[in-house]
């Protein structure tokens, strides 16, 4: 939210969230599935609730007129820009450079992992293939 300049604020005056009001929004937007996850048992079905719970967010969030997922309305909050004086668009433009960073270590990570398991990769799926 910072490479955007965006503040989570109460939606009915715009000041600093609460930390209850905060604690309930971070609930609502699902880290309450990666604390299930922590279960070995109901690892799977918490992983496949927060897929759907995601998706749910952002269906209610493109809905909303204001942009309020289900998360925003429950925890009564609103992302905001506040105003600033002289504010360009290089929080668009640090995102995206963030954004394409993340993606050029996922590729050089792979590459780099494929070079080291590459004689062993057929062996791995087999492997994984006959434990199946």
């Amino acid at each position: 939210m910072r490479a955007f300049r965006l503040q989570v604020a109460n939606a009915l005056d715009g000041k600093r969230l609460e930390i209850g009001r905060a604690i309930v929004r971070w609930l609502a937007i699902g880290y309450i599935f990666s604390l299930i996850g922590l279960i070995p048992i109901a690892s799977a079905i918490a992983s496949f609730g927060n897929f759907l719970w995601v998706i749910a967010l952002l269906i209610t969030t493109a809905n909303h007129p204001m942009h309020q997922g289900l998360h925003d309305r429950w925890a009564g909050s609103v992302v905001v820009r506040p105003a600033e004086a002289g504010a360009g668009g290089s929080g668009w433009a640090t995102a995206c450079l963030i954004s394409v960073g993340i993606m050029l270590l996922f590729v050089l990570f792979s590459i780099v992992g494929l070079i080291f398991l590459g004689s062993q990769l057929s062996n791995i799926l087999s492997a994984v293939g006959s434990s199946m």
